[in-house]
């Protein structure tokens, strides 16, 4: 997931803050979500992974069926 993504979801830089723990500073001086972030929010809050996780299962049947009509 993407900063802007999760900022989006939170409903602001503020809110992502407060809903992982930590100062929003923090938030603030990200360019990526730090890896460990992402599995907190995971945890946290995994609905908001579910589409991505649905996206990420169409491309791999696309993907395999591509392959299975080179082969």
């Amino acid at each position: 997931m993407d900063k802007e993504r999760a900022l989006e979801l939170a409903g602001g830089v503020t809110a992502l803050a407060k809903i992982l723990g930590i100062a929003k500073s923090s938030v603030s001086a990200w360019v990526e979500i730090p890896q460990a972030r992402v599995w907190q929010l995971k945890v946290i809050r995994p609905k908001w992974f579910r589409k991505q996780k649905q996206e990420a299962k169409r491309t791999k049947k696309s993907t395999d069926s591509l392959k299975a009509l080179h082969n």
